[in-house]
C-alpha cells in the first residue's frame, strides 16, 4: 500500500503565494447618522426637563396635587387639539408623576437564594411603602385612560413612520 504524501494538502499550497491580508485602518471619520439616528437626536429628552422644578425632586403633596391638576388639564387639551406641544407638556407631566410614584410609593428588596451556589437565583420583592400615594396613582392613570390610549397611538404611528423613512 502506497503511503499518503502530506505536503500537497488541501490548505497549504507552495505553488500558489498566500494572499496578502489588508490591514484595518482606525479612520478619524464618524459614521454618518441616518434619519432615525437624526430624529432621535432631535427627541433626546434630559431628566432635567421632565421635574417640575429643575434639579428639585418633589417633596410636598401642593406640587404633587400641581402635578395631577396638570395631567387632567393637559389630558383635556389633547383631546381637543392634539398637537405636538399639549403632547409633549403631558408626556412630561406623566413622567413626573410616575417617576415620584415609582421613587416614593414602593420599595424593591432583592434577595438571592442559597441553595445552590453555582445555580443562584435573584428574587425581587416589591413593596407598597405608601399605600396612599399607590391608591392616587392608580385613581389618576384610570381617570386618564382615554388619553393615554390616544398617546400609545400617536407614539405607534411616529414609530411606522421612523419604520417606513428607514425602509424607503
Amino acid at each position: 500500500m502506497d503511503r499518503i504524501d502530506g505536503t500537497g494538502g488541501f490548505l497549504f499550497r507552495p505553488d500558489h503565494p498566500l494572499p496578502e491580508k489588508k490591514k484595518k485602518t482606525n479612520s478619524a471619520k464618524k459614521p454618518s447618522r441616518g434619519m432615525f439616528g437624526k430624529l432621535l437626536s432631535k427627541t433626546e429628552v434630559s431628566e432635567s426637563e421632565f421635574s417640575t422644578l429643575p434639579g428639585t425632586p418633589i417633596e410636598s403633596d401642593d406640587q404633587l396635587r400641581e402635578i395631577i391638576d396638570t395631567i387632567h388639564s393637559t389630558g383635556e387639551q389633547i383631546l381637543k387639539y392634539p398637537g405636538p406641544d399639549t403632547l409633549a407638556r403631558y408626556r412630561q407631566a406623566v413622567g413626573d408623576f410616575i417617576r415620584h410614584v415609582s421613587s416614593n410609593a414602593y420599595q424593591v428588596d432583592e434577595q438571592i437564594s442559597r441553595r445552590d451556589v453555582l445555580n443562584q437565583k435573584k428574587y425581587s420583592i416589591i413593596r407598597i411603602v405608601n399605600e396612599k400615594l399607590e391608591k392616587l396613582s392608580r385613581s389618576v392613570l384610570s381617570s386618564q385612560n382615554r388619553q393615554m390610549d390616544m398617546l400609545g397611538g400617536m407614539e405607534e404611528i411616529q414609530g411606522l413612520l421612523v419604520d417606513l423613512l428607514h425602509v424607503s
